[in-house]
């Protein structure tokens, strides 16, 4: 890169058209090894500039207001079923009424205990008759077969 000249003589060297002509050979050699040793091309893009921030949009602007109040007030969203909104909704006095009419353990703040893991029972070992077995013989050495010798029985064998 040329440096910014301090004064009109200075700027008078770096307009000069020899040393744009050399400006440009070295950068049309550097181009051409890039591309030579190490399979580059030059590309042209364009990227947002990070000093502009994308605005948000005034309804953002308000959720997040909204949200900051409610976290500020101590309140909190919970997603419930629907069974359970539909009869809050249909509880006369509000959720205050239908949660004191719910004897529920679930709303004791003490954490439930988690069940104890049980061991799965050992399944007994299956027995084959001696006719299932030959069975299961025939049908590995069909599956070892290849090519048309395998469609051939496996077609046969039904």
């Amino acid at each position: 890169m040329a440096q910014q000249p301090e004064d009109k003589q200075t700027a008078d060297i770096f307009e000069h058209p020899a040393l744009q002509a050399d400006e440009k050979a070295k950068r049309e050699a550097e181009e051409l090894h890039l591309a030579e040793e190490h399979a580059l091309v030059p590309v042209r893009a364009f990227i947002k500039d990070p000093a502009r921030a994308e605005k948000k949009s005034k309804g953002a602007e308000r959720v997040a207001k909204h949200r900051a109040k409610q976290a500020e007030a101590g309140l909190v969203s919970l997603p419930i079923p629907k069974e359970a909104a539909e009869a809050i909704k249909a509880t006369e006095g509000g959720w205050h009424t239908w949660l004191a009419l719910q004897k529920s353990p679930q709303l004791d703040l003490q954490p439930a205990q988690p069940p104890t893991p049980q061991p799965a029972p050992k399944p007994e070992p299956v027995r084959l008759t001696a006719e299932q077995e030959r069975l299961i013989a025939l049908g590995r050495r069909v599956e070892a077969l290849r090519g048309w010798r395998r469609l051939l029985v496996s077609r046969f064998l039904g």
